[in-house]
């Protein structure tokens, strides 16, 4: 990869992230898939949700195991449509009633670089919270994808239902090039990267497919600009000293943990955790987790607060005039220490 200069500080999101604003957790999406006609019509699909609480699991079990193709298509669909039930929570929602919205994005802008040292704000999460809610900041480029249908505009637009248009091609090996042209132009200076792309993309194929299950990896490398976005995440987290903020990820991704574990052990990447889990929990999981040991070597910090904590509804402030217990500790463990 061509070299470029990545700001110092980076942000990740999992799907705690957007559970400030009531949208389901892994955990939760199981129950929204169960309900779906398309299971109740397939009874081994049933079966095998009775049987694994997980559904990612049983997503991967079923699209790559000894379904037909009947039932392939119907838990296709099954996961596609609660992930538009969730888009339906998240546009027919207001963030300003859970959460200190303006702060928020300010948390999201303080990622954003500048042509010299471009910012990144990665994202394992494929709802369109961003995209429909983020108003109050520097738009971030996202690499590979037509800018024009990306961004909800207006009231009317934020709140309405998925259109055609806006459900993306992603471009094809050949189709990429000039967008990695324009990656490395020195006018992009905030970067939005979904590493598990997004429920309304479909692949340079052609087909609607999410990254899910246990092979996670193996789906991003046979999509040209997913697979581009992974290498990018690891370009910008082996950088020296690089300080990373982790919001809402339960480290259960192996191939995200493996890019964090080099990018501590090799380039001293530090990163702190904001979760509402106790301490206790937070690390039983981390050591528990794909590569574990040496996630635990650069783990740098707690925030044990939710994010409408830190940043409490019906407070109409920006980021420097918050004055919650959980800011002032979000500060001094990752804010100072990863000034430029």
């Amino acid at each position: 990869m061509t070299d470029f200069a990545p700001k110092r500080a980076v942000l990740l999101t999992g799907a705690g992230f957007t559970n400030t604003v009531d949208a389901p957790l892994a955990k939760g999406m199981w129950d929204w898939i169960f309900q779906k006609e398309h299971i109740r019509k397939h009874p081994r699909l049933r079966e095998a949700l009775l049987d694994d609480l997980n559904f990612e699991d049983v997503y991967q079990k079923v699209i790559f195991g000894d379904y037909t193709v009947q039932e392939k298509i119907a838990f296709g669909a099954a996961v596609l449509s609660a992930y538009k039930d969730l888009d339906d929570i998240i546009r027919n929602g207001s963030p300003w009633e859970h959460v200190g919205h303006y702060a928020l994005d300010g948390l999201i802008n303080s990622f954003n670089g500048t042509s010299e040292r471009k910012g990144f704000f990665f994202t394992l999460n494929q709802d369109l919270y961003v995209e429909r809610w983020y108003v109050n900041g520097e738009r971030p480029y996202l690499p590979g994808v037509p800018p024009q249908n990306v961004w909800f505009n207006g009231d009317v637009e934020r709140r309405g239902e998925m259109e055609e248009r806006r459900y993306i091609t992603l471009p094809t090996e050949s189709q990429l090039e000039p967008y990695k042209r324009q990656f490395l132009a020195r006018g992009t200076s905030f970067c939005y990267l979904k590493l598990h792309g997004s429920f309304n993309w479909r692949s340079s194929d052609g087909t609607q497919q999410l990254v899910i299950g246990a092979q996670k990896e193996d789906q991003i490398r046979r999509e040209p600009a997913l697979s581009w976005y992974l290498d990018i995440f690891e370009y910008v987290l082996n950088q020296p000293e690089r300080w990373m903020l982790v919001i809402g990820y339960g480290f259960q991704d192996h191939h995200i943990n493996l890019v964090l574990a080099k990018a501590v052990t090799n380039s001293n990447l530090r990163f702190v955790v904001v979760t509402p889990s106790e301490k206790e929990q937070l690390f039983e999981t981390m050591k528990k987790a794909p590569h574990g040991k040496d996630l635990m070597k650069g783990f740098s910090g707690h925030v044990n607060y939710r994010l409408n904590q830190i940043f409490p509804k019906g407070q109409s402030v920006g980021l420097r005039d918050v004055n919650s217990a959980g800011w002032r500790l979000l500060k001094v463990s990752f804010f100072d220490k990863s000034a430029e």
